[in-house]
């Protein structure tokens, strides 16, 4: 087999490997619909593309008529926040679904107290891989850290041409942790003391000035003086 040959077989081969990954990748996976912890799954399904259809049903009516509904396709609307949501009609009662919640609740789980589902970019798109469950906090630090054009936390001193950090709890007050002057470094300052957010003892404090100290002092920085005291 002449080179030309062989380079032609190989590259016929890829590009048969390439067009059936392409053909996986637009498969589209549909499951019963779950949204807040009902099952819809006897009437509509919801696919990790971001669809939703009804699917072939037969109802029957309070006078005794059973009638055969046959499976659409859900239109999608926008609500006044932007987000895409559909009609859901259980038992004759009407439910407006947020399609991005019921991706999520299907395929991924039930979302707890305090947790929200972000859209990793837009908003319109609501596919399973551009989905993620967070904590309410962590979805409003996001939106204020996109409109600022800093990561969370962060402030910019411009007369010092450094980055102050500050983080807020609710039992403690609104915490400083320290002046960087690489933006880097403060972001990871403020996302590692965010993984604290779930204590609950005021005392846990010095936990919190422990782990700042110890940051800074593998970075050659002065310990920490606090000047903010916590919240009664």
């Amino acid at each position: 087999m002449s080179n030309t040959s062989h380079v032609s077989t190989l590259l016929f081969i890829l590009i048969g490997i390439t067009f059936l990954i392409k053909i996986e990748t637009m498969k589209e996976s549909w499951e019963g619909l779950i949204y807040l912890k009902k099952d819809y799954s006897d009437s509509y399904e919801v696919s990790d593309k971001g669809n939703i259809r009804s699917i072939d049903r037969l109802v029957e009516y309070s006078d005794g008529r059973i009638r055969k509904h046959k499976g659409i396709a859900l239109k999608k609307i926008k609500d006044r926040d932007g987000y895409l949501v559909v009609c859901l009609s259980l038992m004759g009662k009407r439910k407006t679904c947020p399609v991005h919640s019921a991706v999520t609740e299907t395929f991924l789980r039930q979302l707890e107290p305090g947790e929200c589902v972000d859209h990793l970019h837009d908003k319109e798109n609501n596919e399973l891989i551009n989905l993620r469950i967070v904590t309410t906090r962590e979805n409003c630090s996001r939106e204020k850290s996109e409109l600022r054009g800093l990561p969370t936390g962060v402030t910019l001193l411009k007369r010092r041409n450094s980055f102050m950090v500050r983080i807020y709890f609710s039992h403690l007050g609104n915490l400083y942790l320290g002046t960087y002057k690489e933006l880097d470094t403060a972001s990871k300052v403020y996302g590692s003391i965010l993984s604290l957010s779930s204590i609950t003892d005021p005392i846990q404090l010095k936990d919190i000035d422990s782990w700042v100290n110890n940051f800074r002092l593998n970075n050659n920085l002065e310990p920490l003086q606090r000047t903010l005291t916590p919240k009664n």
